[in-house]
């Protein structure tokens, strides 16, 4: 579905902005955030628009990744390649959820 406001791409895509992959794909501020988030609230109250949020990051998330050469990427947890990955496979692959707390999630 076109975002309202500028009729382009996805509402989770068009509010993602930056300059680098960390930036627009990161878990501090970016995607992967958003997913963990929307993550969390599905697995503790079960709202079905989290599910449907969660659904669109996992797909928008994915389609981006290969996309990105990996020498774009920080090492960090925050802005880098893993934080991205552990939100993937916490989100769509049941990857424990330990780590979370670190977020403030759960």
């Amino acid at each position: 579905m076109p975002d309202r406001r500028t009729g382009r791409g996805a509402p989770a895509a068009g509010h993602l902005f930056g300059d680098t992959p960390g930036d627009r794909l990161g878990l501090c501020h970016g995607a992967a955030g958003v997913l963990a988030v929307a993550d969390a609230f599905e697995w503790h109250a079960r709202l079905p628009a989290a599910s449907a949020l969660k659904e669109r990051l996992v797909g928008h998330l994915t389609a981006r990744l290969s996309g990105q050469p990996l020498a774009e990427w920080p090492a960090d947890l925050l802005t880098g390649l893993p934080g991205v990955l552990a939100a993937l496979l916490t989100a769509a692959h049941g990857a424990p959820r330990g780590w979370l707390p670190c977020l403030g999630l759960r």
